[in-house]
């Protein structure tokens, strides 16, 4: 099971730093555990497109719980965490 999320496009390392970042706030935010589900790039979806995906057989409920509302809050947190960084790219430190 998975959830897409469509964003404007970006380049690939900031789409895998926004991967890594959105995955570690939704371990707080649903309380999960990064074992629960994975933040994937898909450029084949589109140049900004991420997947929420459950990493357990039929799902744990991970992806359910992401509903439009759940994923702008979480979006919000992350915007806040990156623009505290001083790479807009990514780097080894933030990812």
């Amino acid at each position: 099971r998975g959830r897409l999320v469509a964003l404007p496009p970006m380049s690939d390392a900031a789409r895998r730093h926004l991967a890594a970042s959105l995955s570690d706030v939704l371990c707080a935010h649903l309380l999960a555990d990064a074992d629960d589900f994975a933040v994937t790039t898909h450029h084949e979806l589109g140049p900004g497109a991420l997947v929420v995906v459950d990493r357990h057989v039929q799902g744990m409920g991970v992806v359910e719980a992401l509903d439009d509302l759940s994923v702008a809050r979480a979006l919000s947190w992350v915007r806040a965490l990156l623009s505290s960084c001083g790479c807009a790219s990514g780097c080894p430190k933030c990812t």
